[in-house]
């Protein structure tokens, strides 16, 4: 049973001008619209209705809550999960939003997901009717969870390179300027305890790349992970340890050691915010790779805003390196970058379960040490780095989805050698377990 609408409200905490009292007036009266319209069981008109109050800058949760009863109602189960999400990040509408993003996942199929927020809309609900649907839906999907749980996910992808790259680590080290048909496969495991071990996870997952031609360039690469979470006041912290090896033409090139930590708000106007730390300690298992051992660090900042139907993400990333670098006596080539990121990212969910999403970053490297070459040059090496990706999903059959994606590097350098651009295409189908 989903809940019903909420009433109108318009939170005010300072006198408004002119201007803003006629905002405020019109975003309410196109609230009230949309309710008369849903009581009157016009779905589509009270979306039109509510949809103006959003353009007319009323943020209320209340009015995110009713977008999401709506689009629920229109059988638009990802609008309404979205519009949840929002109204879930205040408190006093925490406790609906959660049993109504239940009902959303258990209409999309994904019991595990419904699961997860009749739980937490049980946990965190002081109305005793409330508490009683929550748990009336846990028993409806097999009453409580086991000790334990698995999930997992995986991809299959067939592109085009046309500048296949040599990489480490995550990291281009040089562009080979030749172009190649390739085939990805990703796939991942993840377990997650609960009752007395709430909070503990772990995962693996395995990516393959293999070039049509260049076997040289093919990767794979391990990573297998444990992971423990757990409420600190008013925040939730992870902490996780990671252990990543790295297989290039073949041969076995690299391994990684990560711990990483990472804590989000779980209630007030910074719920939306990630803050994380990184550091790895970086070995080569080939000596070709010996320049790039050492120590990485990494700050995360990330935030997430919901506007109208566009879901944004922004972030940065601050990086510092101490590797080995690589000393050829004449020749010397810094390996210990430190990095500044800022990041975007958009998505936008369209009619027939279809999504689109782009995404964009720039970066600036600076090497600690002056690079320099036979000739007599020295300098310090720069790079500053653009990345773009824009990826089209469809949910053909749920839960099947088919992507098809593009993305384009364009990395310039003080040093020319280190200069390249990169265009990437894919088409694939990916599938959550």
């Amino acid at each position: 049973m989903l809940l019903a609408l909420a009433a109108p409200a318009w939170a005010q905490t300072e006198s408004p001008t002119a201007g803003q009292s006629r905002v405020q007036a019109a975003g309410e009266r196109f609230f009230e619209q949309g309710v008369a319209a849903f009581r009157q069981r016009d779905y589509d008109r009270a979306r039109q209705y509510f949809e103006l109050a959003l353009d007319a800058g009323m943020t209320d949760a209340a009015l995110h809550y009713n977008l999401g009863v709506t689009y629920y109602k229109l059988g638009e189960y990802e609008l309404a999960g979205q519009h949840f999400l929002v109204a879930g990040g205040d408190p006093q509408w925490a406790p609906l939003a959660f049993y109504n993003s239940g009902l959303v996942a258990n209409k999309q199929g994904n019991e595990e997901a419904a699961r997860r927020w009749f739980e937490r809309a049980l946990t965190v609900a002081q109305d005793t009717r409330l508490q009683a649907m929550a748990a009336t839906m846990l028993d409806r999907l097999g009453g409580a969870r086991p000790a334990s749980r698995w999930n997992g996910f995986a991809m299959v992808n067939l592109g085009y390179d046309d500048n296949v790259a040599l990489s480490a680590d995550g990291e281009v080290i040089v562009g080979t300027g030749e172009a190649d048909q390739f085939a990805e496969l990703y796939g991942q495991a993840n377990w997650e305890a609960s009752g007395k071990l709430k909070g503990l996870g772990a995962y693996a997952g395995l990516y393959l790349l293999k070039y049509k031609d260049l076997d040289d360039f093919d990767i794979a690469d391990l990573n297998l992970a444990a992971n423990w979470g757990t409420p600190v006041a008013n925040w939730y912290a992870t902490v996780e340890g990671r252990f990543e090896y790295l297989w290039q033409g073949g041969t076995s090139v690299q391994r990684i050691l990560t711990l990483a930590a990472e804590s989000y708000p779980t209630t007030g106007v910074l719920q939306p915010l990630l803050l994380g730390y990184e550091l790895s300690r970086i070995d080569d298992e080939d000596p070709a790779y010996a320049p790039l051992n050492g120590w990485r660090h990494r700050v995360l900042a990330q935030y997430r805003q919901q506007v109208q139907r566009w879901r944004l993400r922004y972030g940065y990333l601050f990086e510092y390196n101490d590797r080995q670098d690589l000393d050829l006596g004449t020749d010397f080539f810094s390996e210990s970058p430190v990095r500044n990121a800022l990041r975007v990212r958009a998505a936008l969910p369209l009619p027939g379960n279809w999504q689109t999403s782009a995404r964009l970053e720039y970066r600036r490297s600076d090497f600690r040490d002056p690079d320099r070459r036979a000739d007599g040059t020295e300098a310090t090496r720069r790079d500053n780095r653009w990345d773009f990706t824009l990826d089209l999903t469809w949910i053909f059959t749920r839960p099947w989805e088919l992507g098809i994606s593009y993305n384009r590097t364009d990395n310039s350098s003080n040093f020319d050698e280190f200069d390249y651009t990169r265009n990437l295409y894919f088409i694939g189908v990916a599938r959550p377990f």
